[in-house]
């Protein structure tokens, strides 16, 4: 007596879910394109219109390189929620940071002059290369410099170029004197015992390396 047997379901290979995951970055990318122009116009609303030309262009890019953050169902009105949201919020990052370099421009280019130590000067570095290197940190922090904090925005502002200007050009200077006087006090190491010169060797490697996240904005450092 033939049996009737129901099939167990299968799982998705590796590859069934890979070309499922391509399908479906392939139609979120076409929900883009296809409303890119209502998306572009969301993007100058929220920024208040104040907005480089190509500046909604960046804000796409990001857009398209953020689509993995997306949990919703592939459904165009669904995805033109999230994606509107995500939109105004980075708009509105720019329009922060053009609010706060135009109001702090002077301040900014003060707290480089006075922190950035004389010898930590390089003819090919000047004061402008250190602003735009701020602007790109209060880019990134944009959304938290426009919430209220118990310190004004300009102390917090003079803070961060301080902070920066140390970690980043100071601390590199420090680093190498430290390094200069250890290497002075190896070749008369007859004066120091060898726990001391490895005391010395373990300071000087006890900071970490100053990561301001200059690749995520897109800033070579090197």
């Amino acid at each position: 007596m033939a049996h009737n047997t129901i099939d167990a379901p299968q799982s998705a290979t590796g590859t069934d879910a890979a070309t499922n995951l391509e399908d479906r970055q392939t139609t979120l990318n076409n929900y883009i394109i296809a409303n890119s122009l209502a998306l572009t116009e969301a993007a100058f609303y929220a920024a208040k219109y104040q907005l480089f030309f190509t500046a909604p262009e960046a804000i796409l890019a990001t857009l398209y390189g953020n689509l993995h953050r997306y949990g919703g169902p592939v459904e165009e009105t669904a995805f033109l929620k999230w994606a509107n949201r995500f939109v105004a919020k980075e708009a509105s990052r720019y329009e922060i940071t053009g609010r706060i370099l135009t109001e702090y421009e002077d301040l900014i280019f003060d707290a480089i002059r006075q922190s950035l130590w004389t010898s930590a000067q390089d003819w090919a570095i000047e004061p402008k290369d250190v602003f735009w290197e701020v602007a790109l940190l209060i880019f990134q922090r944009a959304h938290s410099f426009d919430k209220p904090d118990k310190a004004k925005l300009s102390t917090r502002i003079y803070s961060l170029v301080k902070k920066h200007v140390y970690l980043y050009y100071n601390k590199k200077t420090r680093d190498r004197f430290k390094s200069v006087r250890l290497r002075q006090n190896e070749l008369r190491c007859e004066h120091f015992s060898e726990d001391e010169l490895n005391a010395m060797r373990a300071a000087e490697k006890e900071e970490g390396v100053y990561d301001p996240g200059y690749a995520e904005a897109g800033l070579q450092t090197a």
